[in-house]
């Protein structure tokens, strides 16, 4: 029923209190917008059995009818949705949690800034920012439609939100016991996109709160349905993170790469300590040259190696140019053996015979092959380093890992779930191979049913890949003993260290980059994990430094696959490939400006996180222009990959990045290489069009920051006032000790920051007023609340268009919503200390509420004029007129006559009554009827009610 009030109100007698009591207890949530109803019924109920004598059997019949009710409820739309949907993210009972480490949720005194002119001067200019379109201003209970057609949002994939929760639960939180509920208000837009990301409620852990925001941007859901159409709705439920108990399962949980064992290292190293290092150097490993005399040793003829080719040749496995391969490995096989006859001690041979096994397809055999030079290496004492040791490790783990590949993420879907009627496009594509759909079918459903499929997916994937689980441990564990042999070993660190950065154990990998950056000098692979893992945690600036030194020592191709923008280009990569040098460097800052997501930072955000992507493409697909490469720097790690096995040892992996198509490549069973498929690349360069590339939510999340702006005339002539309302989002208020960053920035309609200032306040729940003159030229304003220790911010960001008079030359400003509190006799001014703005930050629950507004220029001949207020739905497009009492006036009406100052501007405050209007999102309009004019002055304001 519902916890938050009880029956007394309604006169319902002890037996049906008690069962009101029995149903509260029940484990389930709700919304409150379901509580009108169940209350209803009980009323109803409750008058339908009053005139019969209460008797136990009555009471349990009431009972039934009641829980019938409920579970009647639950088919239908508007009842179902009126439950909020739970989560449990993480299996067993929740820990125990000390009290919230939040303050207290009382609303403190508002915070008001008053930006004067000479406070927002002086900056350096900059480029424009992009001004989204306004988001829903504040949420609203959803209400039961009764049209037949009607849903509300669910998830698409259940499975899928706990996965992803259970990959943002911080693992220390997990090995500690410590788990806890955060309850969630999302915006879900008409593609089934999570929009709009708040917390309704915390959990009392501020890492789990953040835990939880971070993973909701990558829920899915199909979208709310209304007439027919798909239409966007707040959604609201809880997140639940439960530790495993101490004898649960460990195989329940995905077991996360080891970290790498080693002495503690700095969290970020000072290369300037380090001696100068170039790439160069590092290519030639001591290793590869101990194999060499290791080899020339074991043949022990150089006449026969020198007609061979060479001895790094052999161990490269690739024959010198001008010999044919065929007869080049045979007769370089016969040698190799020969020599293992010769020297058994000597792991050379077999390292350069099973690489040439490798290279003919012989896996098993080369298997082998690097199994008994390792244990030659293992045996060999003080004749074999610790550097060769690593090689055979490494070689070993990556023969490996080349059969978890061919493995990796596979799956198949049965044919009977793609019924032609389904998608008639594709009625000839493809037919199923032994009742599983075949992979030309799933390709032609998924670029011209790609909703359709994305169900599919969602309800009959079914993994295939369970062996695969064993080789990637394998491999590995030989990559960290090939590490712990030689902590400076490239390959073997990269293999760790991404495999951790898959896992997202981003202290994991920031500490095993930064032993790696040491034991190798400076490697440019170290310093790239390193800003990778820093950019994960949120610490842009620190990763921006160590990309900065990568790109100092790195090959110059791969320095320059790290900074290359083509990618992101929609119409404008002949413009970029025009220029070079300076103008290019200005080019490329002038692209990246108007993207910075937060300008309270030193760095810009989005450029940090190209730089990651890139980074992450180079070391993991050989290059950030691969085709892989290029869809993982347009548009980041994709939210699912499911594989599906071809004839000829082909995979088929399908990328999934949430609404529309999924980008599919093919490669060979064992191999990373992979390229788009047909279909694929032809989407891409559509789509390039339109969303060249898209800001991903795994660096420093951006919330939407709630409030009205209000528009004024000011003193001087030419110049206009804003007025900004808002408040603290409970997201940003972690610890009482913590700081917030208050950052207001105008911005010209050239594009250039005219104005900025930033002001430090409370990480406390707290409403914000900002007051700004505003001079003609400032085309847009963003207002930033920024925590700078966990990296996160939110952002209110709007353009201010001067005010447009209307058709007699006369002007109204914008509505200025406020408490609907006026002391008989107040002067109307807003800066008045009784005026108490609403921040719009969450729907309006009172019945009544005060707008302020001022009329400029009516001519002085006007006797007054007339008021009305009228209501808006907004979903309905149903207006009605609303009654309102301005300032001064006795009781309430639907239009009023008032009176125009003739010196300066005339101000208005009008109560206006909200009782008879029910829960929904509305637009609030204030009508005024001047005589000069044949149209009336309208301004409006949107207003969300419950």
């Amino acid at each position: 029923m519902n916890d938050r009030q009880d029956l007394e109100g309604i006169g319902v007698p002890p037996d049906l209190a008690a069962i009101h009591a029995e149903l509260s207890s029940l484990s389930y949530e709700e919304r409150p917008s379901f509580q009108p109803e169940l209350e209803a019924e009980l009323a109803r109920e409750w008058v339908r059995i009053s005139t019969h004598p209460p008797t136990s059997s009555r009471r349990h019949l009431a009972a039934a009818a009641v829980i019938a009710l409920l579970l009647v409820g639950l088919s239908v739309p508007g009842a179902r949705a009126s439950l909020v949907r739970l989560v449990s993210a993480i299996q067993g009972p929740p820990a125990e949690v000390a009290g919230p480490l939040q303050p207290d949720p009382g609303t403190p005194p508002a915070i008001t800034v008053d930006l004067p002119e000479a406070a927002l001067e002086g900056d350096e200019p900059e480029t424009p920012l992009v001004i989204p379109s306004e988001p829903p201003s504040a949420p609203a209970a959803l209400e039961r439609y009764r049209g037949p057609e009607a849903t509300f949002p669910e998830f698409e994939d259940r499975g899928r939100v706990e996965w992803v929760i259970r990959e943002h639960y911080p693992l220390e939180l997990q090995h500690a016991g410590v788990g806890g509920t955060a309850r969630l208000l999302l915006w879900v837009d008409s593609t089934g996109a999570v929009e709009l990301v708040n917390l309704r409620r915390g959990s009392g852990v501020p890492e789990l709160d953040r835990a939880a925001l971070q993973a909701a941007p990558s829920f899915r859901f199909t979208p709310a349905r209304r007439r027919g159409e798909a239409v966007g709705a707040w959604v609201e439920f809880d997140v639940r993170f439960r530790p495993l108990p101490a004898a649960g399962d460990p195989a329940s949980v995905p077991r996360p790469a080891d970290p790498i064992s080693g002495p503690d290292a700095p969290d970020v190293l000072d290369l300037s300590l380090l001696p100068e290092w170039t790439h160069e150097a590092v290519l030639t490993a001591p290793a590869q040259r101990e194999a060499g005399e290791l080899l020339r040793a074991a043949v022990d003829d150089d006449e026969l190696l020198e007609s061979l080719g060479s001895v790094e040749s052999i161990l490269a496995a690739n024959p010198p140019s001008g010999r044919g391969p065929t007869r080049w490995r045979t007769t370089v096989t016969g040698v190799l053996e020969d020599a293992m006859v010769r020297d058994p001690d000597n792991p050379a041979p077999l390292l350069a015979l099973a690489r040439i096994r490798r290279k003919q397809g012989l896996r098993t055999e080369a298997r082998l092959l690097f199994e008994r030079g390792l244990q030659r290496a293992m045996r060999g004492g003080e004749g074999v380093s610790p550097a060769l040791l690593a090689e055979f490790l490494y070689e070993r783990g990556t023969l490996v890992r080349e059969s978890w590949l061919s493995q990796r993420g596979e799956g198949r879907v049965p044919a009977a779930s793609l019924p032609i009627e389904t998608c008639s496009q594709a009625r000839s594509s493809g037919e199923a191979v032994s009742g599983h759909a075949s992979v030309e079918r799933l390709i032609a459903w998924n670029h011209l049913c790609p909703a359709e499929l994305g169900v599919v997916f969602a309800e009959a994937f079914r993994r295939t890949d369970e062996g695969a689980a064993s080789d990637l441990a394998v491999s590995l564990a030989s990559f960290r003993r090939a590490v712990e042999a030689d902590p400076s070993h490239v390959g073997a660190n990269v293999e760790v260290l991404l495999a951790l950065a898959d896992e997202g154990q981003w202290n994991a990998v920031l500490d095993g980059a930064q032993r790696f950056i040491r034991s190798s000098r400076g490697h440019p692979y170290g310093l790239l994990i390193s800003g990778l893992a820093l950019q994960r945690l949120s610490r842009s600036e620190e990763a921006d430094g160590q990309f900065k030194m990568a790109l100092r020592v790195m090959a110059p191709s791969e320095a320059s696959d790290l900074e290359d923008i083509r990618l992101l280009l929609g119409g404008e990569d002949e413009a970029y490939a025009a220029v070079s040098g300076d103008e290019r460097k200005r080019w490329v800052d002038a692209f990246w400006a108007p993207l910075d997501p937060i300008l309270s930072t030193s760095v810009n955000e989005r450029r940090v996180e190209h730089v990651a992507r890139a980074a992450y493409a180079i070391l993991r697909f050989g290059g950030a222009l691969t085709e892989p490469g290029e869809v993982w720097v347009r548009y980041g790690r994709p939210d699912e990959v499911r594989v599906f096995r071809e004839n000829s040892g082909l995979r088929t992996e399908f990328w999934d990045y949430g609404n529309g198509p999924d980008i599919t490549f093919r490669r060979i069973a064992s191999s990373e290489d992979m390229s788009l498929t047909q279909e694929s690349r032809a989407y891409l360069t559509d789509l390039l069009r339109v969303l060249p590339h898209r800001y991903g939510g795994r660096s420093r999340t951006v919330f939407s920051l709630p409030g009205q702006m209000s528009r004024f005339r000011g003193d001087v002539p030419g110049q206009f006032e804003l007025e900004i309302h808002t408040e603290v989002p409970q997201a940003l208020t972690t610890i009482e000790t913590d700081t917030l960053e208050v950052g207001v920035f105008l911005i010209s309609a050239e594009g250039e920051r005219v104005g900025s200032t930033i002001r430090k306040i409370p990480a406390r729940p707290a409403p914000l007023s900002f007051r700004a003159p505003i001079a003609a030229g400032v085309s847009s304003i963003v207002v930033e609340v920024f925590n700078r220790r966990v990296g996160q911010a939110a952002a209110f960001r709007r353009g201010v268009a001067a005010l447009i008079p209307g058709e007699g030359g006369a002007t109204i400003s914008d509505l200025l919503l406020v408490e609907p509190t006026w002391p008989s006799g107040g002067d109307l001014d807003r800066r008045e200390s009784w005026v108490t703005p609403e921040t719009l930050a969450r729907p309006l629950e009172r019945d009544a509420f005060g707008v302020m507004f001022e009329l400029y220029d009516v001519a002085e001949s006007t006797s007054g004029y007339q008021i009305r207020v009228e209501l808006v739905d907004r979903d309905t497009g149903r207006t009605r007129t609303l009654p309102s009492r301005p300032a001064g006036a006795e009781g309430f009406r639907t239009a009023w006559n008032r009176s125009v100052e003739l010196d300066g501007p005339t101000r208005d405050f009008v109560t206006v009554a909200l009782s008879d209007v029910p829960s929904g999102e509305y637009t609030v309009r204030v009508v005024v009827d001047v005589p000069e004019s044949s149209l009336p002055l309208v301004a409006t304001r949107n207003l969300d009610r419950r």
